[in-house]
């Protein structure tokens, strides 16, 4: 933002964007002096709020801001940690804004942004793309050069379908959902509100709100519950710590360079570490570390 660029002079060894809100315990908080960062209190309990002002995730920092991140203890609010300890010896200042912005903090932050993204679309069909005639384009589609759509195929737009990928007989790709640059779909799939990266693949199955890493292979017959028994709040783990996601539909998510067997399902909000092998007929219950082979359901 040309605001922020602005504001980051010499007296400042950084920039970062906040906005009021009403329902600060669930954010980082400003504690200000003036236009001067004291501290970021994360999700303060209501009624210790040391302002009105949250943190947008807009960041414009020196280069400096590396090391003392470096030196922060791993845990899941490092950043902030770094950020509070940076304020304590830098001048920091803050600027508000009242457009829509997004934090991208967690892997589900995607979906807030790729559903911003999406409206915004244009139906846009490359002459250099392979569809059937026999395919129906709904809404805004984006189809990019050197793709391949086969006969029975649907897509409910917002759908975005990259350069080279592909999408086999009777699919349907439902709203909001990207296949980037070599993505490969196979016949008779179903996915929704999903994001796959580049040069991954489904063989079958249902995909719904997931996120899928690059070069990941999934096996025919793969299914993601993306919604509870009681159709509440999914709730996502990490280092044993419950974190509530905000979402009533989330799937998994998916890191790069998994190998998925066939007949393989997972529960909502599971998340898939990088490199990891899950072996066919698995049911995956709890997340899965990097670098695991999982021989047997979850």
């Amino acid at each position: 933002m040309p605001s922020l660029v602005k504001a980051f002079t010499p007296k400042y060894q950084g920039v970062l964007l906040g906005s009021k809100t009403k329902e600060l315990w669930k954010f980082g908080v400003f504690k200000l002096k003036g236009a001067q960062i004291l501290e970021i209190t994360e999700k303060p309990k209501k009624g210790k709020e040391p302002s009105n002002i949250r943190v947008i995730g807009f960041y414009l920092l020196s280069p400096s801001f590396l090391q003392v991140l470096a030196k922060a203890p791993l845990s899941k609010y490092q950043f902030e940690i770094a950020l509070n300890r940076l304020f304590q010896k830098n001048k920091v200042r803050f600027l508000t804004t009242q457009k829509e912005t997004f934090s991208l903090k967690y892997p589900w932050d995607l979906f807030q942004i790729k559903e911003f993204l999406a409206k915004k679309m244009k139906r846009f069909v490359s002459p250099k793309a392979s569809i059937s005639r026999y395919v129906s384009l709904q809404g805004p589609v984006v189809v990019e050069e050197g793709a391949r759509i086969f006969e029975g195929a649907v897509l409910k737009g917002p759908v975005y379908i990259g350069k080279n990928a592909f999408v086999g007989n009777h699919t349907l790709l439902r709203e909001n959902t990207f296949l980037e640059e070599g993505v490969r779909i196979g016949a008779m799939s179903d996915i929704k509100n999903s994001f796959f990266m580049k040069n991954s693949s489904l063989h079958s199955g249902f995909v719904g709100d997931s996120i899928v890493g690059e070069n990941t292979k999934i096996g025919a017959g793969f299914v993601t519950a993306n919604r509870r028994f009681d159709r509440g709040e999914i709730f996502a783990y990490f280092r044993k710590e419950k974190i509530p996601t905000g979402r009533n539909y989330l799937g998994s998510i998916i890191g790069h360079n998994v190998q998925i067997g066939i007949q393989v399902g997972t529960m909502p909000g599971i998340i898939i570490g990088s490199n990891s092998v899950i072996y066919p007929a698995t049911m995956v219950h709890k997340n899965v570390p990097e670098n695991s082979i999982i021989k047997k359901s979850l």
